[in-house]
Parts: structure tokens; sequence; C-alpha cells
């Protein structure tokens, strides 16, 4: 009987596939004759054809040809007209039933098992039943779930009706042909009727497949794709056309995948919801054949990239808010006026675009922690905020980063905050389906939907074009409040999520067109989770991925350069194709979310590796951008790399190839090609130099031109010798040189704050100290207060400690030694009239100009900001904002072999630091901002045998270790001893003598995960897979402690005990009993943590390496062990 009724099946299904193509060859025919019609009629009026064949025309949406006026054709010119063979490609295309690019003709045979898609070709089967329902449709409330197998039909489109019906609804689970994507595709729609006479609330739906995974199949899945290689040159293929709602691929444990979609309906007795719509076809696996399948995807639904502006490709984008960094409340710059002084500064730096963060009115008299500061948490849309300076200062600031041929962008905050506009929009305001506000981030949480608070934006967005000339915006949280479930006259709470924001950034984009008429293309850039449908009205992606990649699994890294540049190439080679063609991706490894959430990029990585990952973002395709302040002690080394992607135009546009360079493992490199022409982009990793053959799939005898430094190589038997530095980057042009080099500078540092003859290098005693000259440059040291007595020449002593300036050959040695009486101890010297400083770091060789960013807001405004009302999230310092400090070495240390400093008067002359030798925890570099100094500006360079301002955790442990403490010991109380040579040169000079071989990153404990699909991330270590984790050079601690973990006990309940016995603990590679001690402490989800400790270990080891395997799924690990 199964066999019969296997046979039953089959042949329905036969019947099935010829009426469907038998339909479409009539449908095609009648196209075809219509189509000869309109060609013989123009030929009637004289008009010569102009024929084509494509499939990315932008009215094609027919299942072959076009249903508007362009038939696809191609012709062949000749001298007296042209010849049409249009027949022969018509048939073609009736032939197979598919696109024009399509693969070879399929021999699926496709049916329906228990509501489950099912698919053979021949003795292959690519689709299964799987188990209990193909789809799931969830509802808020006491409704019981829909029956698991629905009744199968099939309906007059070929297609299958599958109906889960109970007393309370219908759902129906709809497939249709899709003869757009071939004759093995479908279009897959939901539709739930309430049939009950209560209101019901769904609030989520899941479309399920089981596609049969060979052993070893090759996946692609992007966030937007599924594709599966099934056998040679063919793929199983998923997607989801959205329209209203938002949606995701998710991957079960044993590698299937569904669609999620969050669509929220309140649905009233007789009222319909519709959802959809997934697309499930058979395409091409050959080379690149996903890639190829996205774009036919894409080009089928309609999805096209919205124009931008003619300098988007070459731009190079900057963040920032003329109030001040996120770190300081965004208040330690003081507004418009003063920020606009860093416009030549920036336009030096080859910054071309810059997004300026929010200008309405948001900020009110009184202490910044006490009173209105966020720029996101807007309080007038109409006004542009008066403490940061008003209407006419911002004028000011944007006329001056235009005539320093900067683009101004600015932004808009659609979620309203409590904004004056939002809190008259009440109605519009979004609603919890318990009816409380949603109120994000404490505003509002206003509807995107809304056509009056559209109204709103829009006409703020017309306020910034026509007043201060902004050409575009990034749009907060463009993806919406979520779902409202109080719209007006809206039974579909989800349609405020993604149809809401698309209509609120067209809103956005018509208000800048508005208010400005010349300006064609407004540059909207949405900061959105990977939505593709704001492509119709911005090119840009937010690139939140590649931001938490840098930020996250790049950070944890840095030990090892190879496994870096493989991350990354597995991450971008995963990315590629898989964006609509033409779209643009943010590039940065700092945003102000990401340094609240993971700190300032050289925290993270050191100033040699945030250049060298800043040069991937340059040479991938996308937009690079740079966050406030980053540039500092990199601007040089930044300059060079910025000024180079601007003069090599291939790496702003056309395609990519990550795997066409091969060098060294350390060395991430792609080839980008855009119309012939070609660029390699390299960037080393490595503290260390590479050398060696670089294999480049290029002609023999072609020149290649390094637009950073200069150097040349030619290829010879398709490769090239070449050298790269430690954390270098090149962005070398193939077969021709740049377009041109960097302009000249603009500006040339902080004028003279004293004035100051040009001396040789000598001493003076002072009232607070001693005054070296050298130049212009004076150098103030000072040790403390007190009564200084001389003992000797250039010798004095007090109760503080001793000082002792030599005379040698080289220049003066200075001698400090500062006794434990000043609590801690601390040494300065105040540098004044320094043009520019330069630090030889351990890294990277730091150097720039000094420019005074950061000032107090005007006291007739009532604002007030110091350092200590930080907005930092990182264990970095100790509840203080790192305002001013340019370079510390806990961050940077001095090069071990040429530990040196230098400041330029900007006349050619130096005073060099070097030969320095201390005690110090650390060494700071600073303009004093924020410390309330009367003196005028200059530097300080401060050593601390105990840093106050760093956390305690940093103190006692060191950077990036996981150990806490309740309490942690008392600070340093050992007297400072500092050693180092003063001499007076030549800026040349000062640069040989800093000049060193660089050396790796040292970021403390290094983390590696063994793990299939595992995630490391801020809020923890998560293991759907038993697998093994790894600290190594923990820092050694004295004595014998307790170590606390904080891990998952459970997936089920609070008082679960399912994963009790999945962890293994071992010290060193001794294992360590544990023992529960607590549960339930934390919760996400399903998620339930408790805290389990070891006994007593002696920990004044080192190195120490811990080790945690996991013996079940869904192991999770907290951060941070505590000692106890």
């Amino acid at each position: 009987m199964k066999s019969v009724a296997q046979a039953v099946q089959s042949a329905q299904a036969c019947r099935k596939n010829l009426v469907r193509r038998l339909d479409s060859l009539r449908h095609g025919i009648g196209l075809f004759s219509q189509a000869l019609r309109r060609q013989e009629t123009k030929l009637r009026r004289g008009k010569r054809l102009v024929a084509f064949v494509s499939t990315r025309n932008a009215n094609y949406r027919g299942n072959f040809f076009s249903r508007k006026k362009d038939l696809p054709r191609t012709h062949r010119e000749k001298r007296g007209g042209c010849t049409f063979r249009v027949i022969s490609t018509a048939v073609v295309a009736l032939l197979f039933m598919s696109p024009w690019n399509a693969h070879a003709r399929s021999e699926c045979v496709w049916g329906m098992e228990k509501g489950w898609i099912t698919a053979r070709d021949g003795g292959t089967l690519y689709f299964a039943p799987g188990d209990g329902p193909a789809c799931i449709l969830e509802f808020g409330g006491e409704r019981p779930p829909l029956p698991v197998e629905p009744s199968v039909s099939q309906s007059s489109g070929g297609g299958w009706n599958n109906e889960y019906v109970d007393g309370h609804g219908a759902l129906i689970d709809r497939y249709e042909p899709f003869p757009a994507m071939g004759q093995d595709a479908w279009l897959r729609t939901l539709t739930y009727t309430n049939h009950s006479p209560e209101v019901q609330d769904i609030t989520g739906a899941t479309f399920r497949v089981h596609p049969v995974i060979p052993k070893e199949a090759a996946i692609w899945n992007p966030p937007w794709f599924w594709m599966l290689e099934i056998a040679p040159n063919k793929a199983i293929c998923l997607s989801y056309r959205g329209t209203t709602d938002f949606y995701r691929i998710d991957v079960d444990a044993l590698g299937r995948p569904s669609h999620h979609v969050d669509a929220c309906w309140r649905l009233a007795p007789g009222e319909t919801a519709v959802i959809g719509a997934q697309g499930i076809w058979l395409g091409d696996a050959s080379n690149d054949g996903f890639r190829r399948e996205a774009q036919r995807w894409f080009d089928t639904i309609g999805l096209q990239i919205a124009a931008g502006p003619d300098w988007l490709a070459d731009a190079i984008l900057y963040e920032a808010s003329a109030g001040g960094h996120i770190d300081s409340r965004f208040s330690d710059v003081g507004g418009f006026d003063r920020f606009a002084r860093q416009a030549d500064y920036l336009a030096d730096l080859g910054i071309s675009a810059l997004w300026l963060q929010g200008v309405a009115r948001h900020k009110t008299p009184g202490r910044a922690d006490q009173s209105g500061w966020n720029l996101y948490d807007p309080i007038d849309f109409d006004h542009v905020d008066s403490i940061l300076g008003g209407p006419d200062a911002l004028k000011r600031l944007t006329a001056a980063f235009r005539a320093n041929e900067i683009h101004v962008l600015g932004e808009l905050v659609p979620h309203g905050g409590r904004s004056v506009q939002a809190t008259a929009l009440e109605p519009w305001w979004t609603y919890r389906r318990d009816g409380s506000p949603q109120r994000n981030w404490g505003g509002y949480g206003m509807d995107y939907s809304s056509p009056e608070w559209q109204a709103v934006m829009a006409r703020h967005a017309a306020m910034l074009a026509r007043d201060f000339g902004m050409e575009g915006a990034r749009i907060d949280c463009a993806d919406g409040s979520g779902p409202n479930w109080r719209a007006p006259g809206r039974n579909h709470a989800s349609y405020s999520t993604l149809a809401g924001s698309v209509e609120m950034l067209k809103a956005i984009r018509d208000g800048f067109r508005e208010g400005n008429p010349d300006l064609r293309e407004p540059l909207i850039i949405p900061e959105n989770m990977n939505t593709l449908e704001h492509f119709a009205v911005s090119p840009i992606a937010y690139g939140h991925r590649s931001a938490m990649t840098f930020a996250h699994d790049i950070a944890e890294m840095t030990d090892n350069p190879a496994g870096m540049a493989e991350r990354l190439r597995a991450f971008f080679e995963r990315e590629r194709g898989a964006y609509p063609a033409g779209a643009r991706v943010l590039r940065t490894l700092n945003n102000h979310d990401t340094v609240c959430d993971s700190g300032r990029v050289q925290y993270r990585y050191g100033a040699g590796l945030a250049r060298a990952l800043y040069g991937v973002c340059l040479m991938v395709p996308g937009l690079p951008m740079m966050y406030q302040e980053e540039e500092i002690g990199s601007f040089d080394a930044l300059r060079a790399m910025n000024w180079a992607r601007r003069r090599v135009p291939e790496f702003g546009r056309g395609d990519v190839d990550y795997a066409a360079v091969r060098f060294a493992p350390c060395v991430f490199a792609c080839l980008r090609t855009h119309e012939g022409r070609r660029a390699i982009g390299m960037s080393n990793l490595a503290g260390y130099r590479v050398e060696g053959i670089v294999r480049v799939p290029i002609e023999d005898d072609v020149e290649l031109h390094d637009a950073v430094s200069g150097r040349t190589a030619t290829v010879r038997a398709g490769a090239f010798r070449w050298r790269m530095e430690a954390y270098e980057t090149a962005l070398i042009r193939v077969g021709q040189r740049p377009e041109s080099i960097a302009p000249s500078p603009r500006y040339h540092g902080e004028t003279p704050s004293i004035e100051a003859e040009s001396l040789p290098l000598r001493i003076d005693a002072t009232d607070r100290g001693w005054r070296v000259r050298s130049g212009e440059i004076i150098a103030d040291w000072r040790a403390g207060t007190g009564s200084w007595r001389e003992t000797s020449p250039l010798k004095w002593e007090s109760e503080f400690g001793r000082i002792e300036f030599r005379e040698t050959t080289d220049g003066i040695r200075v001698i400090c030694s500062m006794n434990a009486y000043q609590t801690p101890p601390v040494c300065e010297c105040v540098i004044y009239n320094a043009r520019k400083w330069r630090v030889s770091g351990r890294t990277a060789l730091l150097s720039d100009f000094t420019i005074r960013r950061h000032f107090p807001f005007p006291a007739e405004t009532g604002y007030m900001w110091d350092r200590t009302m930080p907005w930092i999230s990182t264990d970095l310092y100790n509840h203080i904002a790192p305002t001013g400090r340019l370079w510390q070495s806990v961050l940077e240390p001095l090069h071990p072999l040429n530990p040196a400093l230098a400041f330029d008067d900007g006349g050619g002359r130096a005073l060099v630091v070097s030969e320095i030798s201390t005690n110090a925890s650390n060494i700071v570099l600073t303009d004093r901002a924020g410390e309330d100094c009367e003196e005028p500006y200059g530097l300080a360079l401060r050593f601390h045998v105990s840093d106050p301002e760093l956390s305690p955790r940093i103190s006692t442990f060191g950077l990036r270790q996981p150990w806490t403490m309740g309490e942690y010991p008392a600070r340093s109380n050992e007297p400072l001893r500092v050693e180092m040579t003063l001499s007076a040169t030549t800026c040349d000079d000062a640069a040989r003598i800093l000049k060193a071989e660089r050396a790796p990153v040292q970021r403390g404990a290094a983390v590696r995960m063994e793990a299939a699909d595992g995630k490391l991330g801020r809020d923890g270590i998560w293991l759907p897979n038993p697998g093994t984790i790894t600290w190594s050079n923990l820092a050694a601690v004295h004595g014998m402690y307790r170590i606390r973990f904080e891990l998952r006990h459970s997936e089920s309940s609070a008082d679960g005990t399912d994963l009790d016995n999945a962890y293994e603990v071992q010290l060193n590679g001794t294992p360590l009993p544990l023992e529960w001690i607590d549960r339930n402490v934390y919760q996400t989800g399903n998620a339930y943590f408790g805290y389990v400790r070891t006994p007593p270990v002696d920990l004044d080891k080192s190195p120490l390496t811990l080790t945690i395997k996991t013996k079940k799924p869904w192991c999770a690990i907290r951060p941070g062990f505590s000692l106890e």
C-alpha cells in the first residue's frame, strides 16, 4: 500500500509540474506575441530598437518577461538596420521556464507530507518531513496550540494549502510557485483568521523546513540567506521577502534553518492576519553560485539600492559631538565654536565627511549628572541646543568644516526621547501588549509609522538642510521602537516596526530635499540590525556585525595575529555578496555605543594593532569611519592611510577577493577590482616585521605602488617581494601611481602659550621647581610642595625626596627619588609651547599635534561638567573620565629598548626625553583638560607609582585579567624612582632617536575557545556544544584564595540542576573540585546562572593557566572570577 501511495503522489506531482509548465508556456507565448506586435509597430514608426538580456532590469517582475514596457531581447546590428533574434531567445526561456541566468533544468519532484515540504531528485532527498508542526504561530494569552498536522490540499496555481483548524481559528500555510526564481521555487505565506468570540494576540511566527544536510556540505548563512550545496552545482536556498515585520534566520543545534518573524497582530473576531513570505528555491552552487543566487533574489523581489552622493565612494567619515565624548556625557568639548577649532586638523587627517551628533535642544542648566545632558534624549526638535551655542554658532561650525571640504551630516533621534513634540503625540506613543508605554531609554518610544511623527522628523531634517547646509544624517535606532499594540486604527501591531521604519526614513530623506531642493541625494545612514529593506532609502548598512567582531572577537585574540587574520577573512568572506549590489557597509573599530561597551581602541588593542585593524576597515568594501579622538597619538600614521584610501579609487568601489593575495598568515589581504583596474590591500596584524614573497593573480612586469609608504615593486612570475613592519598597512595600486599625494598640512599645532626666545639647553630653579629650556620649548619640573634646599650644584633635597640634574655629553641626566611621604608619590613635568609630541611606544611610534580639544562651557549657560561625572562602563578608570589623557604607558608601554618622548617647537627644534628608567606603574601624558588649571595651556608628563585615576582592579591585576575581588588591597605606597636624559636636538635627529623595531602588544590574559558554535561576548561565553575554554597568562596573586565562578546551572528553571555536573575546572593542569553555593543569581531568557567555588588554592605562581571544560550542551560562563 505504501508503494502505491508513493506512486500516486509521484504521478500527482508530475501532473502538477506539467500543468504548471503548460500554463507558463501559454502565458509566455501570449507575451511573446504581444512583444512582436510592439516591435513591429516601433519598426513602422522608424524607431531603432535597443535590445538587451538582463535579469537586473528595474521593471523585471514576471515569470521570465517583464509585464511592463520593455521586453528582454537581443540584437545584432547591421549597416542598413537591425536583425532580431527574439524568437530563439524566447524559445529557450519557454523551454527552461526559469530566468535568463538560471541553472540547467531540474528533475526535482516536490511534495507535501504532514505539512512539511518534500523534494526528491532521483534517489536524492533534498527536503524531508520534520518533527512537529512545519509552522508555528505564537499567541499571547490562553489560546491552546493549533493542531500539529494539517489537512493538505492543492491550490489552483499548482501549490499547496496546509490548513491547521480548531475551534478558535484557522491557519493556512500556503505554498505558491514562484517562477521568477525558476521552476523549482516557492513563496510561502501564513494566513490566520480568528474564529473565536474573543480577541486574539499573535506575537510571532516561525516557518520551518527540514533540509537533508549531507556531511561536509558547503553552507552559506549570512543574516538574510541560508544556502546548502546538495549536489554538484545545485543548492537549496532560503530567504525572506519582508515588507512589514522584522525577521531572522534561526539555526537549531542540528544545523536546520527556520525563519522567525516578529509578527504581532491583535485580531478581533473574524479578522485575518497575513505573514510572509518565505522564499524556497533550488539554485546554483557552482563557483560563487551562492552569491549569484543572492543577487538574483534581490533582483527578483525588486530590492534596489538607493543612490548616494557622488563623493561617497572615496569618503572617510568621522563621528563626533560638539558637546564632547560620550565618556564625558557629551560634555568635555564645550560647544559648536570650540569644536569648530578642529576643522582644519581633521581635514589634514584625511576626513572628508563629518557625522555631527544630535544638535536639537537636549542640555539643561545645572550639573551634568543631575540635569539634561544626553543628546539621545532630546527636549525640542524645533530648536538648536543653546548651551552648545545655538543656531549662529552651529552655522559657524558647519561653515568651518565646509571651508575645509568636509561634508557635514547631522543626526536625528526618531524614538523621540522626552521631547515636547513627543509629549504632544500621546496617541502615537508605543504601547506594550499590557497597555503600558514602551518608554525606550526613558523616553516615549514613538511609533515610526505615525504620519504626524514622521512630519516632526521631516521638519527637523528640513531645518538641518536649510539653515545649516547639512547633506544628510545618521538615524538613531532606525529599526523603530517595537510593536505598537495601541496604534490608532490598526490591528497589525508590528507594522510599526519594519514598515514604519522604512516610512520614517523616507520622510526624513524627503525632509532634507524639502529643506534644500539642490540636495538631490541626501545621505541617510540608518542605525539598524541588518535591515535590508532600508536600502530602498539608504545605500549604507550600519555594519553592526563587523563593529562587534572587532570589539569582541578580535579584542580577545590580540596575542594571535594569524588567528585574527583568519577570523577577519572568514567574517568578510561570509559577508561578501550578501548585500544587494552597490550597497556599502559602515566600517569602524568604534562608535559611541561600542566605546560604552568595550572602551576606546587603545584600551582594546594598543596603538599599533589599532592602526592595523583600521587599515582593514580602509581596504574592505564599505565606508570607513573613525570615532571622536581615536586619532590621538596616531595622527601621522592615520593621515597617511586615510589619504592613501582616498587616492586609490579601487578601494572605494568594485569587487573584492579575499583569497587572491597570499602572503604571511598574520597578514590580512584582499584584491580589489573595478572597471579593469586593481588594488591590493595588506595589513600586518603582527607586532613584528614580515618579509617575503606575495603571490597574486597579476601579469608579469606590472608595477605596484603603495600609496601609504611610497614603496614600489614589480610583479614577476605572479609574485613580488614585500616587507611590512609591525602593524603596518599597505594600500597598493596596481599598474599606475596613485592619483595624487596628500595635500600640504593646514594645521601646525597650538600656538605658543608662553613667550620664549630660542635658547640652548639650560636649567633654572623656580619657586615651584626647575625649568628646562630648549629652543622655544619650556619644561617645568615639579616634585611636590614644601621646602627644597640645594645641597650642591644642580642637586636638591626635601622631605619629599631628592632630585639631581647631571650635565653629560648627551644632555642632562635627571635623577629623581620621591618618598612615600607624599601619597601616592608623583613626579610631573609641564611642557609649554610644544607644537607636536611623539612617544616611542612598544607597538608603535605615537605622533600627534598639540590641539586643545576640551573647554568648559561658558559660565552664562549655567551648565557644569567635570571629570568626576563620567559615563563609561569599562573597568579601566576609578569613576573618572579620561578627558585630557593623550598617552599612558598602562595602555601603550614605552618601548623596552628605546623608551623616549620628544616635543617639537614647530621651528625644527625638539626637546627629547630618552633613556627613561622608572618603577612608575603608569606614565601619563595629559593636556590637563578638566583639571581647573589656571596656568597657560601645556602638556604634563606624570610618573605615578600608583595612578589614583585607574580602577583598583587594574592597579591590582593589570589589563584584561578576569580576577575580581570584593575588597582590593591598598594602593602601593613605595618610593618613586625616575631617571631620564634630556637633550636638545633637531626634529629630524629626534625622529632617529625614537626610531625602533616595534614589538607585539601585551594585553594581559589570553582566552582560547575550542567549541563548535561557541560565542565569546562581553556578557559571557556561550557554548551550545561541549568544548574547552582556556585562560592563559593569568596574573599571579599573592596568597590562598577560593575562586568563585558564575556558571549556568540550568536551561529549564531557576532551581534546576541539569547542568550542575557539566563543568570541569583545572588550574595549571590540576583538577579543582567545585561546590555549588547559590542558584539563580542571574537570568536571561532560559539561562539560569548560579555561583560555584573551588577550595582554597595557591595563586602565587606565574604563569597561571585556567581551563574550564564543558561536558553538556548549552553551558555558559559569566565574566569575572571572584577571589575570596
